[in-house]
């Protein structure tokens, strides 16, 4: 808060300390805010001995880790190391032709007849 001036007085015997009491508001860590790409977090608006989660961002591998605001106004503590990685997907499609052959058989049956004639 904003600076008070307090004034010694004298009270009686005694000599005490008169003026407004300063409002003291803690500093927000403003100093080493990760700002890079691969990095999530929540460091924002933290205050002394307030703490945060570094993590990697989408699309990148590493191991989280924790910053605590100090009384400088700086966020101290190490960030994580993030890896950017991709992925690839490949598809494929197989195709099955199942073709079926079909045969018709005619058989034929022929009946011969012969006719004997007898004369007596």
């Amino acid at each position: 808060g904003a600076p008070k001036q307090w004034t010694c007085a004298l009270n009686g015997a005694n000599v005490e300390l008169q003026g407004v009491a300063p409002v003291c508001l803690p500093g927000v860590c403003i100093y080493n805010i990760p700002v890079a790409v691969e990095y999530t977090h929540g460091c924002v608006g933290k205050t002394n001995s307030e703490t945060c989660v570094v993590a990697c961002a989408e699309k990148y591998m590493g191991q989280a880790t924790t910053l605590t605001c100090m009384s400088n106004l700086e966020l101290r503590g190490t960030l994580p190391t993030c890896v950017f990685y991709t992925t690839t997907t490949t598809y494929s499609t197989t195709t099955t032709t199942k073709t079926t052959t079909s045969s018709t058989v005619t058989t034929s049956t022929t009946s011969t007849s012969s006719a004997s004639t007898t004369t007596s």
